[in-house]
């Protein structure tokens, strides 16, 4: 695991400036999409942190917690 700090957070979030988010079909705001200070090498898991982007072809959310019944 790796701690960003801000110069590579904004790398992070201008990469993924250009993708969508799915439910709202807006363009994600590199100036305020959070990207997890902690990652991982293994993208899969990733995906799963919270605040993270789940990222797909055509579009790219948020990953939340999903708290269960």
């Amino acid at each position: 695991m790796q701690k960003l700090g801000n110069p590579e957070r904004r790398e992070i979030a201008d990469f993924f400036g250009h993708y969508k988010t799915k439910s709202a079909r807006k363009n994600i705001n590199p100036n305020w999409v959070e990207i997890d200070t902690v990652v991982t090498i293994d993208f899969t898991r990733l995906i799963r942190l919270p605040g993270s982007l789940n990222v797909k072809p055509d579009s790219a959310r948020p990953c939340a917690i999903i708290s269960g019944p």
